[in-house]
């Protein structure tokens, strides 16, 4: 299961049995359109949280910062990288379960999906 390991700039999320690291799009089918997807969702959120933005968001970066926790991929955002210092890192829950068609399979998001008894 993958876990992530916080720094003061960013995360790094590996796999704790085989010890390989992840970027985001490592989570993904290659041509999968995530980038564009997570976009959607976070520009979303965006407006429905009200949060003041520096400039106009248009879209994550392919290498955006992530991490995993429950049955979401987190989505965040550095220090006035689209928001004023006030709000914070600006985080963006993304479940899961709406990733399955996008998710590399086997992968850490199928895993996180999986229903475990």
């Amino acid at each position: 299961m993958p876990i992530p390991i916080p720094w003061l700039a960013g995360s790094l999320t590996f796999d704790t049995a085989s010890g390989r690291s992840y970027a985001l799009g490592d989570l993904f089918k290659p041509q999968s359109g995530y980038v564009r997807e997570l976009s959607r969702i976070v520009s979303a959120q965006i407006r429905e949280r009200q949060l003041p933005t520096l400039n106009e968001f248009t879209a994550i970066r392919p290498d955006q910062d992530f991490y995993l926790a429950d049955k979401a991929l987190i989505l965040y955002f550095q220090l006035y990288e689209i928001t004023p210092y006030y709000v914070g890192l600006p985080m963006f829950p993304v479940s899961v379960y709406g990733l399955q068609p996008l998710a590399a399979d086997p992968g850490p998001l199928s895993a996180l999906a999986a229903d475990v008894v």
